[in-house]
């Protein structure tokens, strides 16, 4: 349907759009909070708390744009 560059592109900006907001939603909306339960353990890196869905979210967009960019490399013949 699409040509190979257009299709890696558009699923590309599905997930930017999917999971970007778990990113700065939190400074957008005052009182948000991205936690579906009371914490009962807070995880800390570097002293950041950070949320088991931000780092699924952190996960997901290195792998869309590592296959981004092997779809945008030419095929060897």
């Amino acid at each position: 349907m699409f040509a190979r560059p257009t299709a890696s592109a558009i699923a590309l900006f599905a997930l930017l759009a999917f999971w970007t907001p778990f990113f700065y939603l939190t400074l957008v909306v005052p009182g948000l909070s991205l936690e579906a339960t009371p914490p009962v353990v807070q995880h800390r890196i570097a002293g950041l708390v950070i949320e088991p869905q931000v780092v699924v979210a952190i996960i997901a967009l290195l792998l869309a744009v590592c296959g981004y960019r092997m779809a945008r490399r030419p095929v060897a013949r």
